[in-house]
């Protein structure tokens, strides 16, 4: 799946297979009339580690919501796996997403509550320990030039300008 990530929050987001929208896309920019993202979306059924846990979740943004299932399954990212993480699969998103290019939203931000690690990022820590626990990005300088990268492991010394302090 093709997933926005985000330094604001440490959950991940997906479209089902199943996701429909809610309300007109008619007049958004790059809209198909159906939910978001370039693939047809998770598909619980057709994985091997998937793990049900009934439990429902909704959403709400600035530009929209989104609803459906909360489940449980192995993840991978960049090489490095997260377990069996908890995710929430949308059913039924806002129209207002459906002209971005993504299925989804993976949070790098780390969140934990007592000793249980609750975040995608800091479980990929966890279950990877050959990976070191830190991500960079590097933006270019003009919106919609191509070269912005995320590292996730490290960072790209090529990126850093000489004389940086950290």
């Amino acid at each position: 799946l093709t997933v926005v990530f985000d330094t604001g929050s440490g959950a991940l987001m997906v479209k089902g297979q199943d996701c429909t929208l809610t309300g007109s896309s008619a007049g958004i920019r790059g809209a198909t009339g159906r939910c978001q993202g370039p693939s047809a979306g998770y598909n619980a059924a057709a994985s091997s580690s998937h793990v049900p846990s009934f439990a429902p979740f909704y959403s709400g943004y600035g530009s929209g919501d989104a609803a459906g299932q909360s489940t449980y399954d192995a993840v991978t990212a960049g090489g490095f796996k997260a377990g069996h993480i908890w995710m929430s699969v949308a059913t039924r998103e806002a129209a207002r997403f459906s002209g971005f290019k993504m299925d989804g939203i993976f949070g790098l931000a780390q969140q934990q509550i007592g000793d249980r690690i609750v975040d995608t990022f800091g479980s990929m820590c966890k279950h990877s320990p050959k990976m070191r626990c830190v991500f960079a990005l590097f933006m270019t300088a003009k919106q919609n030039q191509p070269g912005s990268q995320l590292t996730i492991g490290g960072y790209d010394s090529t990126k850093v300008k000489k004389g940086s302090k950290w």
